[in-house]
């Protein structure tokens, strides 16, 4: 892993700032001017300084060195001179850098517990402890070293212009007792104004200490200039009692000694004498100059009142003036105004026209001087128009008008660079410095709409709509075929200023590609929240804003519901469902797109009511449950009704099926939960023959074939024979087994029973068995029973027969039964 270590560098940047200051010679900045620095006079330039307005200052920094060159420049374009030299000078610097090391075991003040304080005080150049001198300090890098035992604080004050000492809080500092050094750089120019600093540090010492304090810091330097220019106001009055100023009087300027021109002045509204670029009096070098006057392009005499002790009662055509400080002249002028006119006449507009159309404006600019008549204008200063909607301070279009000589001023504007069905004026304003200026000629005019006529057609067919409401799916797109005429003109508009608009969004109006006669809109239906009828309006538009009225243009889109199908069925799908008791069954269903035969998704409701009917088919009351479907990922819709805990009965279900903008379903369903049958099998037919006092034996298995073949066990299964009950043994498996060691014995003849098996489980319908018992005579060997032997025995010996023929007989018998014990009669019912 790589050591990383900090390191502090103080660089000393060898820079010197220079700070200028320019002000004429009534201490007033000077707001038009800038000066050219250089390293030596022949030197090419350095940089180029504008004065700042309002303050006359500026600054410059760049690399320390002895001395450069300056020059002072006065720029006024209305001058015929535009760029003045007011001064040049070279700027000396004595010392380049401001190093100093005081000692803190030098004049160092004990305040007790070998608690010592060092000042160090430093003021700025031309300043002191009771004078404020125009440089400041920029900044201070002061250098703390090997100050024993060790650093306690340290403070600094700077000298601000009201001559106290204040404060800078974020650089004090309080040090540890491990510290006896620092390193600070403290920046003022950018918060304080400071013309000298005080450093102070306290330090604990209990030896002698050769620590010290370097202290390196920068100042600026101050370059106050006074220019030999001052402001000289000049006002035109008429020679009327109430002295009205005159506006648009040319006062000509010259040099008093060579006649040199130095600038042509106009009188504003209150009659002062400004430049025509800049809005300044005359404002230049203390030299003699020559004024006279002009209007209507003639010179006027006048006479001068002055402030001071100098009034020239007499009419003078030019007036000598020695400009050395501020001041104010006034000329009063003999002339009327009343008499001097300017105007715009022979106006004409073509402004009231249809959007598109093109407007034309003109007008004639004449003046007139007294005793004279009305004569065209040469070369004005300016013909102006500006447009303003009516009602408004905007200015929507404004420049010159164009000058056809003569007077004659005209503008041609397309009407389609404004907004249709609204009003205007067009105001058009003459200026000649040296004229008055002429009322303002304004033209009031309102763009008419164009109207265009809109059909719309099949966009297969192009056969005319009859109707404008067209229907179509929601989820679909629909393409409108359209034509439209414009009613002024003979060519059609562009395709790419017909839009249409409607609930969601716009768009534009297209050209068929295979129909060159026919424009389209394609609108896709799926766009919209909920179906129903919406209006689609066709609009033609320029620079977003309506200017072309369309007729016929629009129509309504009745958007249906999509059409659909639940399991293949258009109408309400009826189901019928025998169920048995216990069974788990669940309905799956399809819910269809029927125009893109895919399955409908993530519907908005799937769900169902369940209630339970009575003999009558009517719902019971209380007897009642809901719910929903369930989708699943192929996205079919499953029904759970949890069939295994519904009780006996029949059951009503309706199902629906709704999502939004989407043809809504509905099932019927009538539901019956019967019980459950047995399906068993016989080890023996139903009918089957027995020997006389044979053992009957019976297996008998069940199975549940409605519920996957599960053997059914639990169950009640017994035999009746003559009132009798035999139980069959449940072996828990389904089969269940009967065991009855003895029947009767008939004697004489066979005998025929007809005994019953009961199949008995809840929620199973019983089932009865019935079963035919041939019961069988003994035989003594096949074919011949033993009751013919008892009888020929009987017939030998008489009819009396002695007691020991009886049981000789008996032997005989109880001996035939034992040879035949073992045999068994079985059958089969499967």
């Amino acid at each position: 892993m790589s050591n990383f270590r900090n390191y502090n560098e103080t660089l000393h940047v060898n820079i010197w700032s220079i700070d200028f200051e320019v002000d004429d010679w009534d201490k007033k900045p000077m707001d038009y001017g800038y000066i050219l620095i250089y390293n030596t006079i022949n030197s090419p330039l350095l940089a180029n300084l504008t004065l700042t307005p309002g303050t006359g200052l500026t600054t410059f920094r760049w690399l320390n060195k002895s001395n450069y060159y300056y020059e002072v420049y006065y720029q006024n374009t209305d001058y015929s001179k535009t760029d003045n030299l007011i001064t040049s000078n070279i700027i000396t610097r004595k010392d380049k850098l401001n190093l100093t090391q005081f000692y803190v075991n030098q004049s160092s003040l004990s305040v007790g517990s070998n608690n010592y304080l060092k000042e160090v005080i430093i003021y700025a150049d031309y300043s002191n402890s009771t004078n404020i001198g125009s440089d400041t300090i920029i900044t201070v890098d002061i250098s703390l070293k090997d100050i024993t035992d060790h650093l306690i604080s340290f403070d600094i004050e700077y000298w601000a212009s009201d001559k106290t000492w204040k404060a800078i809080p974020e650089e004090s500092r309080i040090y540890e007792i491990v510290n006896n050094s620092d390193t600070l750089k403290i920046e003022l120019f950018d918060k304080y104004i400071s013309h000298g600093f005080k450093v102070k540090v306290n330090f604990f010492n209990t030896t002698q200490s050769n620590g010290f304090i370097n202290i390196n810091y920068t100042q600026t330097t101050h370059e106050y200039i006074k220019g030999k220019m001052s402001k000289l106001r000049i006002y035109a009055l008429d020679r009327s009692e109430e002295r009205q100023p005159i506006e648009n009087l040319i006062v000509k300027i010259q040099n008093g000694t060579n006649g040199d021109f130095i600038v042509n002045l106009s009188t504003d509204d209150t009659g002062e004498a400004k430049g025509n670029k800049n809005d300044i009096p005359f404002w230049y070098f203390h030299e003699n100059y020559n004024f006279t006057l002009y209007f209507y392009n003639a010179l006027k005499p006048f006479r001068v009142s002055q402030s001071d002790y100098y009034y020239d009662t007499y009419q003078i055509e030019a007036y000598n003036y020695t400009l050395d400080d501020t001041f104010t002249l006034i000329f009063n002028v003999s002339l009327t105004l009343e008499n001097y006119k300017s105007r715009f006449q022979n106006v004409s507009s073509r402004g009231d026209l249809i959007w598109e159309e093109i407007m034309e404006f003109s007008v004639n600019y004449t003046v007139k001087e007294p005793n004279q008549i009305w004569k065209p204008i040469q070369n004005p200063d300016y013909v102006k128009y500006k447009f303003k909607e009516l009602g408004t301070a905007k200015i929507l279009k404004s420049g010159e008008m164009t000058d056809l000589a003569n007077g004659n001023f005209s503008i041609s504007v397309n009407s389609s660079e404004f907004i249709a069905n609204k009003s205007y004026i067009m105001t058009v304003s003459g200026h000649k410095i040296g004229y008055v200026d002429p009322m303002d000629q304004k033209f009031q005019f309102i763009i008419k709409i164009r109207s265009i006529i809109i059909d719309f057609f099949n966009y297969t067919s192009k056969e005319v709509l009859a109707t404008k409401k067209i229907p179509e799916y929601y989820g679909g797109l629909i393409n409108i075929s359209l034509t439209y005429n414009d009613t002024i003109k003979s060519t059609i508009l562009g395709d790419k200023l017909l839009t249409y608009s409607w609930n969601y969004g716009n768009g534009s109006v297209l050209k068929d590609p295979l129909s060159s006669n026919y424009y389209y809109i394609l609108i896709n239906t799926s766009l919209v929240s909920d179906i129903g009828e919406y209006n689609i309006q066709i609009a033609a538009q320029l620079h977003n804003n309506s200017n072309i009225n369309v007729l016929n243009g629009s129509f309504s889109l009745n958007i249906r519901s999509r059409p659909t199908l639940l399991n293949g069925t258009l109408n309400i799908l009826h189901l019928s469902k025998e169920l048995y008791i216990s069974g788990n069954y669940n309905f799956t269903f399809n819910y269809v797109d029927l125009l893109k035969e895919t399955r409908i998704s993530q519907s908005n409701e799937t769900t169902y009511i369940l209630n339970k009917l009575d003999e009558n088919f009517n719902p019971i009351p209380g007897e009642t449950s809901s719910g929903r479907l369930y989708e699943t990922s192929q996205k079919y819709y499953i029904l759970d009704l949890d069939t295994e805990i519904l009780e006996l009965g029949v059951y009503s279900v309706t199902i629906s099926f709704v999502k939004k903008n989407y043809e809504s379903k509905v099932s019927k369903m009538t539901l019956f939960v019967n019980k459950r049958t047995f399906n068993y099998s016989l080890s023996t037919s139903t009918k089957f023959s027995i020997e006389s006092g044979a053992p009957l034996h019976i297996n008998m298995r069940l199975i549940d074939l409605n519920n996957n073949s599960n053997p059914i066990i639990n169950s009640d299964v017994y035999l009746m024979l003559n009132g009798n009950r035999f139980n069959f043994e449940d072996k828990k498996n389904g089969i269940y087994e009967l065991q009855i060691y003895k029947l009767s014995e008939p004697f004489f003849l066979p005998e025929i029973i007809n005994p019953d098996i009961y199949l008995i489980k809840e929620n199973f319908i019983t089932e009865k068995i019935k079963l035919t018992i041939f019961i069988e005579m003994k035989e003594i060997f096949p074919g011949f029973p033993t009751f013919y032997l008892i009888m020929i025995l009987i017939s030998s010996i008489a009819v009396g027969g002695s007691l020991t023929t009886y049981i000789y007989i008996k032997r005989k018998l109880k001996l035939t039964t034992k040879i035949k014990n073992g045999e068994r009669v079985k059958g089969n019912s499967r």
